[in-house]
């Protein structure tokens, strides 16, 4: 039901990627849960499909919940972007989804955080420890980073369709160097600088492939634009 995801939509802190086979995955789950003990983190069902036996009990309550596509054509730009691009399922699936439900990404685990690497548009670094108190203060500022580029990295998301891509990528890089401002509590620090966000757009990916914006174009704008702002995505590699 339709009011199932508005009443998700207003609880929802992130949406998470994570291969449960790595290593540090269940320590990595383990921290997140207690950081949003109130709060929703959702989970793509890719990614409990291929591990049900892990997710079987934490999805049981808060805070992990299986998220669905509220619009059909978002899990078909998924299979379009997958299958024309060198980019996993999983992660696709993660970012529309995030983009469908104006949260970050957050991503569990360097192997993943090396794949987020390839279509980073831009990063935040840290160059301080981050205690429980500062990482739940950049978890929310990462929400805010999403919410305020959302209306208009959608709304600029419809030249795919009317084939304005001349300055499209840079507009929108633009504003991704203008957001990443709000991270300067970060830099306040003398440590080796740590990767802390990536922000990732698949609609400057899809802007650059032809074969995909002739795939994309071809679904309706007004649905698919819900699935291509620019995305937050907070990078936890180890605790």
């Amino acid at each position: 039901m339709f009011s199932n995801y508005v009443a998700l939509v207003k609880n929802l802190r992130g949406v998470v990627l994570v291969r449960p086979q790595d290593q540090e995955a269940e320590q990595l789950v383990q921290w997140l849960g207690q950081r949003f003990r109130y709060r929703n983190v959702g989970v793509p069902s890719s990614i409990i499909e291929k591990s049900p036996a892990f997710f079987e009990s934490r999805l049981a309550g808060n805070p992990f919940v299986e998220l669905t596509y509220p619009l059909d054509s978002l899990a078909k730009v998924v299979e379009r972007v997958s299958q024309l691009s060198n980019i996993p399922q999983e992660v696709v699936e993660g970012i529309i989804l995030a983009s469908a439900y104006a949260s970050p990404v957050i991503c569990l685990g360097s192997s993943l955080y090396g794949e987020l690497q390839g279509l980073s548009i831009d990063e935040v670094h840290t160059k301080i420890e981050l205690s429980d108190k500062e990482w739940r203060l950049h978890l929310r500022i990462a929400d805010y980073s999403v919410l305020d580029l959302y209306r208009w990295s959608t709304e600029q998301a419809k030249y795919l369709w009317q084939g304005k891509l001349t300055g499209f990528a840079q507009a929108r890089r633009e504003r991704i160097i203008r957001d990443k401002r709000r991270y300067w509590r970060l830099q306040q620090g003398d440590n080796i600088p740590q990767p802390f966000l990536c922000y990732v757009d698949l609609a400057q990916i899809i802007a650059l492939n032809p074969s995909l914006v002739k795939e994309i174009v071809s679904l309706p704008q007004a649905e698919v634009c819900a699935g291509l702002a620019i995305i937050a995505a907070v990078v936890v590699q180890s605790l």
